[in-house]
């Protein structure tokens, strides 16, 4: 039996490939910082339900404190990637 394991999400035009860790849009790689990478896969990893900011910040920074505005920052940038 050979179990079939996802590693990539696709959404509209664009692709989240898991293992190589990168986004393409329509099979062209689009820049993502690691952070903004890993903010992405969180939200469409929990596309069925409600995020609230702070059990956000706590999954993308678990060990030190950072302020509100990097998660703001994350998702106007994720924003800005997605609408282009």
């Amino acid at each position: 039996m050979s179990s079939s394991v996802r590693h990539f999400f696709e959404f509209g035009p664009f692709r989240l490939d898991l293992e190589q860790k990168i986004l393409l849009h329509e099979g062209k790689l689009v820049t993502v910082a690691p952070k903004l990478f890993d903010t992405l896969l969180l939200l469409i990893e929990r596309r069925d339900r409600f995020v609230g900011k702070e059990e956000m910040m706590r999954i993308l920074w678990p060990d030190r404190y950072v302020e509100e505005s990097n998660l703001t920052q994350n998702i106007f940038m994720l924003r800005k990637i997605l609408a282009e």
